[in-house]
């Protein structure tokens, strides 16, 4: 018997909000809270509405003291979203420039609607490696040209190691970081 290659279609990958948005991103927020995301390759059939707002009132992060020079924009951007949904602010603007991230807080976007987070292709960078920003009770929000990431300077995810030796059971290893000229104490390993 003659052997066949089979050949299996894959369907493609769900989409997933991911680290930069570069592309105009509408979240739709089903009641059970769960984001899911519409790209504009898929607006044209999603039923999901964009932004429309009745009023057209126009804010940005620098007008709260946002500024690329400083250490923390948390404040800042905080105090924006928090005065956006207040107000009722319809676009938030963020100048290019990178804003870091110091607190150890989430941004939280909260009971916004019809409002759109113009990026301009800043660079949000964060020091913490957990969430960075939270949404809740908002309808039709826009995060738009936006990089979201984390300070990978001050707190690489992964470095690259070669092992030098292993115990003879296998229970302690020997390990050179060749990119460190020390490796902190508190450095955790995952297997």
């Amino acid at each position: 018997m003659k052997d066949r290659a089979r050949r299996m279609t894959m369907p493609p990958p769900p989409p997933t909000v991911g680290l930069h948005l570069g592309v105009v991103l509408l979240l739709a927020l089903p009641l059970a809270g769960a984001v899911t995301p519409i790209t504009s390759a898929q607006s044209a059939s999603a039923p999901a509405t964009a932004p429309a707002p009745l009023r057209e009132k126009r804010a940005s992060v620098r007008d709260y003291g946002a500024d690329p020079a400083a250490a923390d924009n948390y404040g800042a951007f905080q105090k924006a979203l928090d005065d956006s949904r207040e107000r009722g602010v319809s676009t938030l603007s963020v100048p290019p420039g990178i804003y870091r991230f110091a607190t150890a807080r989430p941004l939280c976007l909260r009971g916004l609607e019809d409002f759109t987070l113009d990026g301009n292709g800043a660079e949000l960078i964060f020091s913490r490696d957990e969430d960075f920003v939270h949404v809740s009770d908002c309808r039709r929000v826009v995060l738009r040209d936006l990089v979201v990431d984390w300070d990978w300077g001050t707190a690489p995810l992964a470095s690259v190691a070669h092992v030098r030796g292993t115990g003879p059971t296998r229970d302690w290893v020997d390990l050179e970081f060749t990119e460190h000229d020390t490796v902190d104490a508190d450095m955790t390993f995952a297997t």
